[in-house]
């Protein structure tokens, strides 16, 4: 059998390739196959609510750890308490003379000093 060659490059695509009704009930069955489901989802969420209610669970609380009722009040809080430590001064240890400084003295004490580093004696070869 042969076929018009003029006809299907006018037409612009092949028309007896494409099988619109194999397309259409392929989707008509996925839609169906859909509903379907989703009709055995809630019929099944509905018994097993009747089995188990989850209303008239007992009124404890939960095992620790539990969440946080305000966490951004919270996280505030914790930010500024750290934000403290960062920029103030503060006693450490009094007996040994260890103090908390300001982060940018710090930085800035770094900067004039530098790093300790090791003599060459201190090193074990």
């Amino acid at each position: 059998m042969e076929k018009n060659t003029a006809d299907s490059t006018n037409a612009g695509h092949e028309l007896s390739e494409v099988d619109i009704r194999g397309i259409a009930w392929s989707g008509a069955g996925l839609a169906a196959g859909t509903i379907v489901v989703c009709f055995f989802v809630y019929f099944l969420l509905r018994f097993m609510t009747t089995i188990h209610p989850i209303a008239q669970a007992p009124l404890h609380p939960p095992p620790e750890p539990r969440l946080q009722e305000h966490p951004w009040e919270e996280y505030q809080n914790l930010k500024t308490s750290e934000l403290n430590q960062l920029h103030s001064y503060q006693w450490v240890n009094k007996r040994d003379g260890v103090v908390r400084i300001p982060i940018d003295r710090a930085m800035d004490l770094l900067l004039e000093r530098g790093l300790p580093t090791r003599k060459d004696s201190d090193v074990k070869k």
